[in-house]
C-alpha cells in the first residue's frame, strides 16, 4: 500500500444467493483517486442526479478461505452519490447473471481518513 493512500476492507452483497461470490472487496484509494471521488461527488450533488458511475478496477476482490475461487470479476464500477461511494463488480464464469457490491462509504468517512492520514503523530514525551 501507498504512503499516501488509505485502505478499506468492505463485506460484499450478491444479487443472486446461489452463486459463488468475494466475501470481501480490499479497496485502496490513493490521493487522486479521492480526489476524483470527492469531485464526482460534488458534481451529481450539483446535478441533483442519483449517482454517477465509471469503470474503475481499484477494488481487490476476495474470497476468506478460498485459494482458487469458482468466480472473476468481468467489469468493475465506480458509482458515484452526492454523500457515499461503492463498488459492483460483474461475475463471470458463474451459472448465473449476478453482481457483487460492496457496502457504502460515504464521503465524510474518505475525507475523515485523508486528514487522519495527514495529521502528524504526535510522540511520546520523555
Amino acid at each position: 500500500m501507498e504512503l499516501d493512500s488509505v485502505k478499506f476492507i468492505s463485506h460484499t452483497f450478491c444479487s443472486h444467493e446461489y452463486c459463488a461470490y468475494p466475501d470481501k472487496a480490499i479497496i485502496i484509494i490513493n490521493k487522486e483517486r479521492m480526489e476524483r471521488i470527492v469531485n464526482l461527488s460534488k458534481i451529481a450533488g450539483e446535478l441533483k442526479v442519483y449517482e454517477i458511475t465509471e469503470f474503475d478496477y481499484t477494488p481487490e476482490w476476495i474470497e476468506v478461505g478460498e485459494a482458487d475461487p469458482d468466480w472473476s470479476i468481468d467489469c468493475s464500477i465506480l458509482k458515484v452519490s452526492d454523500d457515499s461511494f461503492l463498488y459492483e463488480g460483474y461475475l463471470k464464469h458463474v451459472p448465473c447473471d449476478a453482481k457483487v457490491t460492496t457496502r457504502p462509504i460515504t464521503i465524510e468517512r474518505l475525507k475523515r481518513k485523508w486528514r487522519n492520514l495527514s495529521t502528524p503523530t504526535a510522540r511520546p514525551s520523555r
